[in-house]
């Protein structure tokens, strides 16, 4: 279990690091593309938008393709996202940035939404709310670093945009982890649920108030 959780805690890091490169890169956005602030602040506003078109579907690819297979596609889509992203820079194509950035972060939604229950379904049941938090502090963790690691990379390359290539290193991450996936042998998991239509779901009053929460969690943030 412990390389299992260690893999999983990277793909947690990962996330956290890509959450916190899509805010610090505005205004990156806005000098190099000469863009205004408005336009530049689409790469966060689309960075959140996404999450609408992929979600709902991850229940039912789970349930039919298993965890691990999603997880490998999420991770995918993630590198294919941050290389359309990286030539987009590289051939200053700013609406190309932007479907980069959109498919990046339908990538990572997908991550947050199979590698939490992924990793719960993993750990011994003493061990799932330890794990889980643990996981947690290390997604905090490359969102505290992400800043930090961006700053240094302008510093260290002033006469270049080191952006194409900070992508390029985040998409290598995500294939690596992806084969980590298959060479560390990470069990499947098949819950056989039944997803019922979402109309349904806005009539159970905690499920309302679970998503006001997170709304009112991830704005906050």
């Amino acid at each position: 279990m412990n390389r299992h959780f260690t893999l999983l805690a990277l793909v947690f890091f990962l996330w956290g690091m890509i959450t916190s490169i899509n805010s610090a890169i505005i205004l990156f956005f806005s000098q190099y593309f000469a863009v205004s602030w408005q336009q530049a602040i689409l790469v966060t506003v689309i960075f959140y938008v996404a999450p609408f078109a992929v979600c709902l579907p991850c229940a039912r690819l789970m349930a039919r393709w298993g965890y691990r297979r999603v997880l490998q596609g999420a991770l995918l889509l993630s590198a294919v996202g941050a290389l359309i992203l990286a030539q987009a820079v590289v051939k200053s194509t700013f609406f190309g940035a932007l479907f980069g950035m959109f498919v990046i972060a339908s990538g990572v939604s997908v991550l947050q939404v199979v590698a939490n229950p992924y990793l719960t379904a993993l750990s011994a049941p003493a061990r799932q709310v330890g794990n889980l938090s643990l996981a947690s502090a290390v997604n905090s963790l490359g969102t505290t670093l992400a800043p930090a690691g961006i700053a240094l990379l302008f510093r260290l390359s002033p006469t270049q945009q080191p952006v194409s290539g900070l992508f390029i290193g985040l998409a290598m991450v995500a294939l690596a982890l992806m084969v980590g996936t298959t060479l560390l042998r990470l069990p499947d998991v098949r819950i056989a649920v039944r997803t019922p239509p979402v109309a349904n779901l806005w009539r159970v009053r905690e499920i309302r108030l679970t998503i006001l929460a997170i709304f009112l969690y991830v704005g906050t943030e």
